[in-house]
């Protein structure tokens, strides 16, 4: 086997990708090298290319899908990948998604569940961990997850869960999410031609985002009775977020959990005052990051999709590691052109 691959890789932050060779790297301990088959793009993975977003045991021959980390840095890079473990021998460099082989940590990667395609599962591993750090880290809503202790005292039928951009694919893995858990109210602000999908993943609100902010609010407050305890902005910048904000409770102070680390939402949009005051937190949503969070989780991922409790996403495709096609994807990103989950099939 070749010491090389072929990648796509950002030379220069702010200009499009290029396609070059790169060394293949050899597996540490606690770590799997995987021959990629699909690689999965988001509107971060255009951030990361424009603004430099984020830049900072399986057995042999299964398949396998996971969340990686980049070595040569320690910096955790989100990133979520199909494909199928290889040997080979020594070989240097980090690692990347957009290449032909990728190094994954052993503790956040699983077998695809039966039934599944490569491209089915790829859909998931960065925006389902992302949802899962959001509702139940610590680092943001705290929502305890069911495998931990503080479950069997939490009251989840009598708390509410309100989502900024339930049609995001973030927002998609967060109501399921939820709905495993056994939230009693998710409340999504999403457009009404996804009403059905909406519900089968288990919104049981759904409030038209192209009403007026006033009446979305009007209407969040009367559905939880001013008392949400947990609101997700999974996609608005941060002149959009007093949406959330504004859907917390007056006089209680509550947090907003949002993606986008880019500041927080101020209040002069705000319809009412809150009087109590009230937090953003940024969440970064990686396994490598939220270890105790997501650990136990990859072990419990594959039954749940097996059991129907989580479903992949749909995608579009690019076939092959095509540098034009994929910078014309992110380019249609920064656009706003396209949205959704596009998959390079390797």
């Amino acid at each position: 086997m070749s010491q090389l691959q072929t990648a796509l890789v950002v030379q220069e932050i702010g200009k499009p990708l290029s396609k070059t060779t790169r060394p293949i790297l050899l597996p540490k301990d606690g770590e799997i090298l995987v021959k990629a088959t699909v690689a999965g793009l988001n509107p971060h993975d255009m951030k990361s290319r424009n603004t430099g977003l984020f830049y900072l045991k399986l057995s042999t021959g299964r398949a396998c899908l996971g969340h990686r980390r980049h070595r040569s840095t320690g910096w955790p890079k989100r990133h979520q990948l199909q494909g199928r473990r290889s040997s080979i021998r020594p070989g240097i460099a980090g690692g990347f998604s957009l290449q032909e082989y990728v190094i994954l940590q052993a503790k956040f990667a699983a077998h695809p569940a039966l039934g599944f395609t490569d491209a089915q599962m790829a859909s998931m591993p960065t925006n389902l961990v992302t949802s899962l750090a959001v509702l139940f880290d610590d680092s943001a809503l705290a929502i305890p997850a069911l495998w931990t202790p503080a479950a069997s005292g939490f009251d989840y039928k009598s708390t509410s869960l309100f989502i900024v951009g339930g049609g995001s694919n973030t927002g998609k893995f967060a109501m399921p999410l939820a709905a495993f858990a056994g939230v009693g109210q998710i409340i999504v602000v999403a457009g009404a031609r996804n009403d059905a999908e909406l519900q089968s993943l288990g919104a049981r609100h759904i409030i038209d985002r192209t009403a007026s902010p006033r009446e979305m609010v009007n209407q969040i407050r009367a559905i939880s009775q001013d008392d949400l305890p947990h609101a997700y902005g999974t996609i608005n910048p941060p002149e959009d977020q007093f949406l959330g904000v504004d859907a917390l409770p007056t006089t209680k102070k509550r947090i907003l959990a949002c993606l986008l680390p880019m500041g927080t939402a101020g209040e002069s949009r705000l319809t009412l005052r809150k009087l109590a005051g009230f937090e953003t937190r940024n969440v970064f949503g990686v396994s490598a990051v939220r270890q105790g969070t997501a650990a136990p989780f990859w072990e419990r991922v594959i039954q749940l999709v097996e059991d129907g409790k989580i479903r992949p996403l749909s995608y579009q495709t690019v076939r092959g590691l095509d540098v034009d096609a994929v910078n014309r994807t992110l380019d249609e990103y920064a656009s706003g052109s396209l949205t959704g989950q596009v998959q390079v099939h390797i």
